[in-house]
């Protein structure tokens, strides 16, 4: 037809049924297919890390993993053999490096709950621990209450020291750890941190600071 901007009026006019015509065409509308049938779950099941493994060979690969690493991820050896030990730090490093090859705590427990049919709140130091040395698997509050009993046997606490041991157990089932030692475990966190640290702690514990993280730690991986 040629280009429109170079029509002069009498080729324009000699060209207008054929614009007439295409104002009267309609699109063909898309066909949509109706059913009234009952829609029905067939299957529902889900992949865990890469690949999208079945829950029980994820779980063997996980301590699979663990057993080939162990003595070659200085953190990982540390939740293996001196939890203890452990900082928040390196906590945070060990996560990181289980995620980048598949391994999340969620998944982990997830899986487990489907190859046992049992619920597990179990953290991933348990379930490092159990890949590595065959520990029992507890469930992360439970670990925490039984070592904080521990501590609330110490001594006849007063009403705010009460309220401060409450505060520390609130932090461990946060974080999972608080450190190795009292200083870093009350320099270390943040909320301690800027309510004074190991400093203040050891105003209101000034005979028991040190001791309720040693005791912690003595008895959260037992």
């Amino acid at each position: 037809m040629g280009s429109l901007s170079k029509l002069d009026k009498s080729q324009f006019l000699k060209q207008w049924p054929k614009f007439e015509q295409l104002d009267h065409i309609k699109p063909v509308k898309p066909k949509q297919i109706i059913s009234d049938a009952v829609d029905k779950v067939i299957n529902v099941s889900r992949g865990y890390g890469h690949g999208n493994q079945k829950p029980a060979d994820y779980i063997e690969n996980f301590n699979k993993f663990v057993k080939e690493n162990v003595n070659t991820i200085p953190a990982l050896q540390v939740v293996a053999t001196r939890p203890k030990d452990l900082t928040f730090d390196e906590l945070k490093n060990i996560k990181l490096k289980l995620e980048q090859n598949g391994f999340k705590e969620n998944d982990l427990q997830s899986a487990w709950k489907n190859v046992n049919h049992v619920q597990t709140t179990a953290d991933i130091i348990s379930f490092i621990r159990q890949a590595a040395a065959g520990s029992e698997l507890v469930d992360h509050d439970v670990r925490i209450h039984n070592a904080m009993q521990k501590v609330y046997g110490l001594a006849d606490w007063t009403i705010p020291q009460k309220k401060w041991l409450k505060r520390i157990e609130n932090q461990l089932i946060s974080s999972t750890v608080l450190g190795p030692n009292a200083e870093k475990a009350f320099d270390d966190n943040y909320f301690f941190k800027r309510h004074g640290g190991y400093k203040q702690i050891k105003k209101i514990f000034p005979e028991n600071a040190d001791q309720i993280i040693y005791v912690l730690n003595e008895n959260l991986y037992v």
